[in-house]
């Protein structure tokens, strides 16, 4: 009889534990989200200033779905290609003055700039259908363009998101594609060294439903994560860029970076401004050599975030990483 009285106690503590992790969970699902940042000027004001004339047209192609995403074509030698990428809530647009430079250097390549799917004209704006799907675009985007240059030889260039992005493409099975690799400011672990506190005002990450999505996703369960899961400054038409749970985790490499850096087969070429207001750019050399001691970082002094697809010296060095100059 004693030992019924403590079966009964025993599941009905495991009842109550249970209750509260599955409240917990929902709670933080629910209501785990944060406080759009206030605008940043320093981004948005670069942005706002832009020149985009000569943009080319918005061309687009098939990604293994069926899905069109966009692209943009800035003509150089077909045997020699670039493919810049933008910074998170970017667009093709964002990196024209950067392709426009480089393609007018003499030994100019082809080179292409895309919207990544989530953003400008590629898919569903903030989201996209699951952890890995822009590594699958990237594929399906080589594979399109091999028609038409089969002999090119492929570079990859990614700013800010978009470098974290090229870190984690450089040390996936498509990186194998790519001579060479060009981080410029990028974004890696928000608990490591080189990031500020929110990126520097950039970003609000929803922390808690965050926890709960990683937990999940660590139990191989992908339920839940078109949830939003960071919202960035706003723009100057007042929107509140967001991305989803999946398109944060892929625009990126998170904490997993030293193995994607690790994977890579040749060492990338980092690039950040001494004056970055996102990133803590003393800090890019030693954190990113403690995983693999050849890559190369450098720090352009006076340089903001936004400088390194913009500024002349910015441009010059982007040049010579890439051996056009």
């Amino acid at each position: 009889m004693c030992w019924g009285f403590e079966m009964r106690k025993f599941w009905l503590l495991l009842t109550v534990v249970l209750g509260v992790v599955v409240a917990a969970f929902a709670g933080a699902l629910t209501f785990g989200t944060s406080t759009p940042p206030a605008r940043l000027g320093a981004i948005n004001d670069a942005i706002s200033s832009r020149n985009l004339a000569g943009l080319p047209p918005a061309e687009t192609f098939a990604a293994r779905d069926g899905e069109k995403l966009t692209f943009r074509k800035y003509m150089g030698a077909p045997n020699r290609a670039v493919v810049l990428v933008h910074g998170s809530t970017g667009r093709s647009e964002s990196v024209h003055e950067l392709a426009k430079y480089l393609s007018a250097l003499p030994q100019a390549p082809t080179l292409y700039t895309l919207d990544i799917r989530g953003h400008g004209l590629s898919g569903q704006l903030g989201d996209i259908s699951y952890i890995g799907q822009l590594e699958d675009d990237l594929a399906d985007f080589l594979k399109a363009r091999a028609a038409v240059q089969p002999s090119a030889t492929w570079s990859l260039v990614g700013h800010s998101s978009g470098g974290g992005f090229a870190l984690r493409i450089a040390g996936s099975p498509v990186g194998s594609k790519f001579e060479k690799v060009v981080l410029l400011a990028p974004m890696l672990d928000p608990r490591g060294a080189t990031y500020r506190p929110n990126g520097g005002g950039w970003a609000a990450p929803y922390i808690p439903r965050i926890i709960a999505l990683r937990l999940l996703e660590s139990a191989r369960v992908s339920l839940f994560q078109n949830l939003t899961a960071i919202a960035f400054a706003p723009r100057d038409d007042g929107t509140v860029p967001t991305y989803t749970y999946r398109l944060l985790r892929n625009f990126g490499v998170d904490e997993a970076w030293p193995g994607y850096l690790k994977a890579a087969p040749r060492a990338p070429v980092v690039l950040v401004g001494g004056k970055d207001e996102l990133f803590v750019p003393e800090a890019f050399g030693p954190m990113m050599k403690s995983a693999r001691a050849d890559v190369d970082v450098t720090i352009l002094p006076g340089l903001t975030h936004m400088d390194m697809v913009y500024h002349p010296d910015a441009l010059q060095a982007i040049a010579r990483a890439l051996g056009l100059r």
